[in-house]
């Protein structure tokens, strides 16, 4: 369900150039707000394998968005397996993508997921 709502966001941000500047905020409410804690953790599983599959990804910032939001939403300490299986993803987007808007979520989410008690 979370993936079709999220599948759906990308292709209305692709053909929309009207978008106002709330267009993120109000996804995450409608669609990361209302999950329980439980959805939110597996959710989080969908939303890395979209940033793994993609690093270059237009809609990456949406999505290290999204996934912070999850990761808040989702009120737990445990690390989503498919990070624990890719513990450089992180390291690999900022070694690959040197834009600001990128390198700031992704260190949050590096801090976030206290990546270096599992390296």
């Amino acid at each position: 369900m979370f993936e079709t709502k999220l599948n759906d966001f990308f292709k209305k941000i692709s053909n929309d150039d009207s978008l106002d500047e709330w267009y993120l905020s109000q996804f995450i409410d409608r669609n990361v707000s209302t999950l329980s804690a439980q959805e939110a953790f597996h959710a989080s599983n969908t939303v890395v394998c979209k940033i793994k599959s993609d690093i270059y990804s237009d809609n990456l910032y949406e999505l290290l968005e999204i996934l912070i939001s999850l990761r808040i939403h989702s009120d737990t300490n445990e690390i989503p397996p498919i990070l624990i299986d890719n513990p450089n993803l992180f390291e690999q987007i900022k070694s690959q993508r040197f834009e600001s808007y990128i390198r700031v979520p992704v260190s949050k989410l590096e801090s976030i997921f206290d990546f270096k008690l599992i390296k």
